[in-house]
């Protein structure tokens, strides 16, 4: 998923993505309630009103400059109330191909997560 904001391509590398167990972060957004913003749906929650979580990262290419933005998890982290999102082992044993329009070497993990050196 990518969005234009004038001259800037905003692109959404994502992490880990879930549907729902979204009351510890909003607990006032019940299904009915989420339904009720129509814009939500596709991308951001499901017909039935059930948010889409996504943690993630943002590549931003301005006309001079290409920015990673690191909201990921991170590797090696306790102590946190979600299960999953403790411990984890994310590494890029892949291949890593250059992407030849934005200059970047991406790399995905067998996970799915993607690592960016920007030129």
């Amino acid at each position: 998923m990518h969005w234009n904001v004038g001259k800037v391509k905003i692109t959404k590398i994502v992490e880990l993505e879930t549907v729902g167990s979204t009351r510890f972060i909003l607990p006032l957004a019940t299904n009915e309630e989420i339904r009720k913003l129509p814009w939500l749906i596709p991308h951001f929650a499901t017909e039935e009103g059930r948010l889409k979580m996504s943690i993630h990262s943002l590549l931003v290419e301005t006309p001079s400059r290409r920015i990673v933005v690191d909201t990921g998890l991170g590797n090696d982290k306790e102590g946190r109330s979600v299960p999953t999102w403790n411990n984890r082992k994310m590494r890029a044993t892949c291949s890593a191909k250059p992407n030849m329009s934005t200059g970047a070497t991406i790399a995905t993990s067998p996970t799915g997560l993607l690592f960016s050196t920007i030129r």
